[in-house]
């Protein structure tokens, strides 16, 4: 059962069992209407540009890299899952804007200061976006799941922008 629902390069979570634990968490967040969480949507920046000199197995091991960074962070009520590629999402319940900020910094500057599986002395980094739902916001007419999809597609357009706006930066939204 644990295989099913890790990935299987870096050992968090898969993109199924994000969506199957978070949606639950939204629901959840809907019914009660206290406190707030966290989403956010990370993607190695110019990986491609990375992954073609060096190659797959360098690329990969990047990839481990900067998720054992990230994931020597988090709670363990926090939910890390491999969304596609070199892209990654987080869940951070019981967590507002202000704080996600702070780990989401505190994200980006680890993985910076890491040195590049390549040995060429350039750094990895990372893009991030950052937004916040509140149970008093949430459309209770909205399903949990459809609170995600929403939440995640948000996100994933903000992220564009954080990469637009020179990369290795975390662009918040309330």
């Amino acid at each position: 059962r644990q295989k099913s629902l890790r990935d299987p390069l870096t050992g968090i979570y898969n993109r199924s069992y994000f969506f199957e634990t978070v949606t639950r968490e939204m629901e959840n967040l809907k019914r009660t209407k206290d406190g707030c969480v966290c989403l956010m949507m990370m993607d190695i920046d110019r990986f491609k540009a990375f992954n073609d000199p060096y190659g797959h197995l360098c690329g990969d091991q990047a990839i481990k890299m900067v998720t054992g960074c990230i994931d020597r962070i988090l709670r363990k009520s926090d939910i890390f899952a491999r969304y596609g590629g070199e892209e990654f999402v987080l869940f951070l319940p019981a967590t507002n804007l202000e704080r996600g900020r702070t780990i989401a910094e505190r994200i980006r500057m680890t993985v910076a200061t890491r040195p590049s599986p390549a040995g060429d002395g350039k750094p990895i980094t990372i893009s991030i976006d950052l937004t916040s739902i509140c149970g008093y916001e949430i459309n209770p007419k909205m399903s949990g799941n459809k609170l995600l999809l929403s939440a995640i597609e948000e996100a994933d357009t903000a992220l564009y922008q954080a990469k637009e706006n020179g990369r290795n930066r975390v662009w918040t939204r309330a």
